[in-house]
């Protein structure tokens, strides 16, 4: 599974992060952490989980690389990036921040391209202040889930993407044409504000697509073993209409919504 957090300076990314971390014991990778002085911002240091952490932004001693009022030690970040290269299959990895003073390491790009193109789960915030083709490329994948957080939504992108992580081992035994179904449905959900459909698809629909749970019949149609009763679903002109309460708008739900038994059908017709 791929996440990336994306938003402003202080909209919460890194504290997100650094909860996720801690919740779900991710390993491997980088963090950039912001010096602060008199509660002024005056430069960024760089933490790696090898262990090693050194200044690599700062406002007073000059470097051959500036942005903004901050000169930037890509040395350092050069120096130590090699001791978090060599990752292991159950590495859950990351990286904070992808932004304009770190794409300055031509090193650094390699990571990311090595950590989003491998195997591991990989959890990572993006600036949503610098744009460049690189971080285009990383926002425009169809295996990346893509939260924009603000100070208003954090609570809420913070319960989402805990149901996902906790999801996470099942997701990745998904053959990838489910897991890409998964993913550009997660999005849409995030898009729209939907978290009943976005919380039945990790807690519910991935699972019965993994346990077999979905029974095509002779008609066409298809029953879901559900978590509490089999549901009837009905396919017309590549339309699935379902028997249960979200489906349909009816108690404990406030609005009709796709629900896990018609997204795992969906799923199960992919070819």
């Amino acid at each position: 599974m791929k996440v990336i957090l994306t938003g402003k300076p202080k909209s919460g990314k890194s504290t997100m992060l650094q909860i996720i971390i801690r919740r779900f014991k991710v390993n491997m990778g980088l963090a950039t952490l912001e010096l602060l002085k008199q509660n002024k911002r005056v430069g960024f240091s760089i933490h790696f989980s090898s262990g090693f952490q050194e200044t690599f932004a700062q406002t007073n001693s000059p470097t051959d690389h500036k942005v903004g009022r901050f000169f930037v030690n890509k040395e350092a970040l050069d120096r130590y990036i090699p001791s978090i290269s060599s990752i292991s299959n159950d590495d859950f990895l990351y990286i904070d921040e992808i932004g304009e003073m770190q794409l300055l390491s031509a090193n650094f790009k390699e990571l990311v391209d090595m950590y989003i193109n491998s195997n591991n789960d990989l959890i990572a915030t993006v600036s949503a202040v610098h744009k460049n083709k690189f971080i285009d490329s990383l926002l425009g994948r169809g295996d990346v889930i893509i939260f924009k957080i603000t100070p208003h939504n954090r609570s809420l992108v913070k319960d989402l993407l805990t149901i996902s992580l906790s999801n996470r081992n099942v997701y990745n035994t998904l053959p990838s044409p489910q897991q890409k179904y998964v993913v550009k449905t997660a999005n849409k959900y995030i898009h729209e504000n939907n978290t009943d459909s976005y919380s039945k698809l990790f807690n519910n629909a991935i699972h019965y697509y993994s346990e077999g749970k979905i029974i095509k019949n002779s008609a066409g149609n298809f029953t879901v073993l559900g978590n509490n009763n089999a549901h009837k679903l009905e396919l017309t002109n590549s339309v699935i209409k379902c028997d249960c309460p979200l489906a349909n708008g009816r108690a404990p739900f406030k609005r009709s919504g796709e629900c896990s038994h018609v997204q795992s059908v969906q799923m199960y017709r992919i070819a």
